[in-house]
């Protein structure tokens, strides 16, 4: 078994620096700027996070197909809404039908994603760090999380 050293030149598509885009680890909240430049990036783009601690007031939505995000050493993602006692996610790929299993009706388009890479990122005060849910061709590597679980 061999090992693999993955570079930037092995990846297709364009790489975008998310900093260049308003994504600071400086800002308060970065959940617009974020939600904003995945569903605009294009097909097959590599989101890349430079080191530094991202807040979020809530997760992170993926809601599209052939996307990288990759974050790296010193990559983390902290959701800062701790509502109700509860934090949210850090990241979502795809969309559930039903508002997380709390009753209700989603208002949201039922959304399926496939070939979505998510690798590089520590997640703190997420109740999960990366949640995949109606979607395949997935991958979540290098994550970790103080959360109740890293990948669901």
């Amino acid at each position: 078994m061999a090992l693999t050293k993955v570079t930037y030149a092995m990846i297709d598509g364009p790489i975008i620096n998310v900093s260049d885009y308003g994504v600071s680890p400086s800002n308060a909240d970065n959940l617009a700027a974020l939600t904003a430049l995945i569903a605009s990036a294009p097909t097959d783009a590599t989101l890349l996070f430079p080191p530094g601690t991202y807040d979020v007031s809530a997760y992170i939505p993926v809601l599209r197909s052939n996307i990288r995000l990759l974050g790296g050493p010193g990559v983390v993602i902290n959701n800062t809404n701790v509502s109700a006692g509860y934090p949210s996610d850090g990241i979502r790929v795809g969309n559930a039908a039903a508002v997380e299993g709390e009753g209700g009706t989603n208002t949201i388009p039922y959304t399926y994603t496939v070939n979505v890479i998510v690798d590089g990122f520590r997640f703190t005060n997420c109740r999960i760090g990366v949640w995949f849910v109606y979607c395949s061709g997935f991958i979540a590597q290098n994550i970790q999380a103080n959360s109740t679980a890293a990948v669901a």
